[in-house]
């Protein structure tokens, strides 16, 4: 079995600090000892933020609460158990079409439907997602770009701003053949977190509506959005923007991990309007947090900047072996 990128990550910064890493159960169960001090992990999970503050932050209504206490802002929305279509149905009448429609309690992205737009629409993907989890999100949907951000409780050290799965046309390949094309990209194979583009229900319905299929052949320099969906695991782009973020935001990461109890570090998932601006001025909304981050898309972003997400975690876990 070959270890997860970001096991690879933080065990090879360990070890130029001479940081001991040993295996627990290949491929991302590990140990980490420095001195008389031992560590575990998987993949980029530290098992001393404890069961508590993992679990929060993967039951995404949870999350939301939890945030909401400190007055963060937080999409508006509801859970509901999977038998009761009706009073989802119409809370999402409630709220306003568009609405998400998501499991509380996946990861990756697994199961999220966006911009769902009718009560037709909305029980065709409620019936899609009944037995993936006993309990779904109903949220209005949010318009603005998305960001992942990683963040410790102390500082804000990488801002991704992530980009729905797209292709962009050269007037020669067809959208399928374009997609072949973007999946073969040197660095989206050498970053796990960037999937390859699956040509799915998602994709196909995003087309439809805009008048494309899998065999349109776009015009030169053509943009072509190819789902909703930004995460990386779609097949969505990664951009660094860590340098031009406004401190209002660094501010608001800070504390969403400090408002859950455990919680060291994490990657928080965020949108807005406009991340350079004081975000009082913004329409912006914190979305979920992942306690158990990938961060090979920080160490190798399509574009922009790498950023030392495993010796940020390696900082607050041997803090002995911090850079000066």
């Amino acid at each position: 079995m070959i270890p997860s990128i970001s096991t690879k990550l933080i065990s090879s910064e360990a070890t130029k600090r001479g940081i001991k890493f040993a295996w627990l159960f290949k491929p991302s169960w590990y140990s980490l000892s420095y001195g008389d001090q031992i560590e575990y992990f998987n993949a980029a999970y530290w098992s001393s933020q404890g069961t508590m503050a993992f679990k929060l932050c993967k039951d995404k209504d949870k999350f939301k609460k939890m945030i909401e206490k400190i007055g963060l802002p937080t999409a508006q929305g509801m859970a509901f158990k999977e038998c009761e279509y009706k009073e989802a149905n119409e809370f999402a009448k409630q709220i306003g079409w568009p609405v998400v429609l998501k499991p509380h309690n996946e990861l990756k992205g697994r199961g999220v439907c966006l911009m769902i737009t009718n009560s037709t629409n909305f029980k065709q993907r409620w019936e899609e997602l009944a037995g993936m989890d006993k309990v779904l999100l109903v949220e209005k949907m949010y318009f603005g770009k998305e960001y992942r951000i990683f963040v410790t409780d102390t500082k804000v050290v990488s801002v991704l701003e992530r980009i729905p799965a797209n292709v962009i046309g050269d007037g020669k390949h067809t959208i399928s053949e374009l997609i072949g094309i973007k999946d073969n990209d040197k660095i989206r194979n050498k970053c796990k977190s960037m999937d390859k583009i699956v040509s799915d229900e998602a994709v196909l319905r995003k087309l439809k509506k805009d008048g494309l299929t899998l065999e349109s052949i776009p015009i030169a320099e053509q943009y072509i959005q190819l789902r909703y969906a930004s995460n990386l695991s779609l097949g969505g782009d990664s951009n660094d923007a860590t340098e031009g973020i406004h401190p209002s935001v660094r501010k608001m990461a800070i504390n969403a991990v400090r408002a859950i109890p455990g919680l060291r570090y994490g990657g928080l998932d965020f949108m807005t309007e406009d991340i350079t601006v004081d975000q009082k001025k913004v329409s912006h909304a914190i979305i979920e947090m992942n306690g158990s981050p990938g961060i090979d898309a920080n160490h190798y972003p399509l574009l922009g900047k790498p950023r030392d997400c495993a010796g940020a975690i390696l900082d607050i876990v041997f803090p002995k072996t911090k850079k000066k």
